[in-house]
């Protein structure tokens, strides 16, 4: 997701250039510029995008310049300026090391009626990008050399006639290898990839075996512990043919340590296992409702990636059984349809859901919840999909 928030600062509010951001009063004239600051962006050391920012005074040279007054904006008429298309087949024509190159895109921000481009390098652990044949091929004035790695500190980019420092590049390369994450991070990034994991689907609550461990990397193991009946049913139980709801707990180990832990509910009579999905309440004046939830950047969300995708063929219908639960790539999407729904309440309560919701002793489901609203959400947010 594209933060324009940050990037309407950087512009209007930034008295100088740093790391990850770059600004250029005018599209860059010659392709080799633009290839170098390219690379020493994607090469930064910074946890998010990188910007280019085209259209804008450098406030470190044009100090009087202030707030909007350094915004030029770019002409549709610029010969130089590239549209997104123009942009990913000149990289695409640059022979870089493996065939990684840098995720890019352009966008267009408008204020007070000037255009501005923003180059955003995305952030992958795939660095360090580096050509393996020199660009332009042939020069008689700069060019960016083969085998060299280009990088930005702060707000200075490595010389084009030049290698980043030893430092800096052994530090490109432990990212790209994942060295420099912490046990946690690692686990997050490992749970990713579920064709990488076995699961043993027959480990219960007194196994030693572990429930799932990775084939690369065994010593991060999911332990399943002991579950208990609950007298209570979950809500989410409802939409199951059997009420009863069991509880365990989740734990995510690296060796014998365990890093993190989520309580799990065996459901339809112990046939279905499912990390605790979380719920989020939306407001219409005095009345609460509330919608189930996971996040793939929460261990509750990619538990559930990494467990259906190895059971069950669709992850975001859940196909074995319709649980009424909203997969969100993270929280800025989560509070987006957060926003949505409490503005459109009314609506959500309209929806045609056509479901047979369980009750065998409906006061035990109470806690004020409206279990058919929980199904309504989610055929809400997949219509917002469309």
């Amino acid at each position: 997701m594209i933060n324009l928030d940050e990037i309407y600062n950087l512009i209007c509010h930034s008295s100088y250039e740093s790391t990850f951001w770059d600004f250029k009063l005018k599209p860059h004239e010659k392709n080799v510029d633009l290839l170098h600051d390219i690379l020493c962006l994607a090469n930064c050391k910074h946890d998010g995008d990188r910007y280019l920012i085209i259209g804008v005074y450098d406030p470190t040279q044009h100090r009087n310049k202030k707030g909007k007054d350094r915004i030029m904006g770019i002409s549709k008429e610029d010969a130089n300026r590239k549209t997104q298309a123009q942009l990913i087949d000149f990289l695409d024509n640059i022979d870089f090391a493996g065939g990684n190159r840098p995720e890019v895109l352009i966008e267009i921000i408008k204020i007070d009626n000037k255009e501005i481009d923003v180059i955003i390098i995305k952030n992958n652990p795939l660095k360090p990008y580096y050509i393996t044949k020199p660009y332009p091929k042939r020069s008689n004035g700069k060019q960016v050399l083969d085998s060299h790695i280009y990088t930005r500190i702060q707000d200075k980019n490595t010389a084009v006639n030049k290698s980043a420092d030893i430092f800096h590049i052994e530090k490109m390369w432990e990212e790209r290898f994942g060295l420099d994450l912490t046990a946690i991070d690692k686990l997050k990034l490992l749970l990713k990839k579920p064709n990488e994991w076995k699961i043993n689907e027959d480990v219960s609550f007194y196994d030693s075996r572990p429930l799932a461990y990775n084939l690369n990397y065994p010593e991060f193991n999911i332990q399943l512990k002991k579950y208990m009946w609950h007298s209570s049913p979950e809500p989410i139980s409802a939409f199951c043919l059997d009420n009863k709801t069991y509880q365990g707990k989740l734990e995510f180990n690296y060796n014998d340590t365990t890093l993190h832990s989520e309580e799990c509910f065996m459901l339809d009579g112990c046939r279905l296992m499912i990390s605790e999905p979380k719920m989020k309440k939306v407001t219409l004046t005095n009345e609460s409702y509330f919608f189930y939830y996971y996040c793939l950047d929460e261990f509750s969300g990619l538990f559930e990636y990494l467990y259906t995708n190895n059971f069950r063929k669709n992850f975001s219908t859940r196909i074995e059984r319709d649980l009424p639960i909203i997969i969100f790539e993270n929280k800025d999407e989560l509070n987006e349809f957060a926003s949505i729904a409490e503005n459109n309440i009314e609506d959500i309560k309209n929806e045609k859901v056509n479901i047979n919701i369980n009750k065998s002793d409906p006061q035990r489901y109470g806690f004020g919840f409206n279990l058919e609203f929980f199904q309504k959400a989610y055929q809400y947010y997949s219509k917002c999909l469309l």
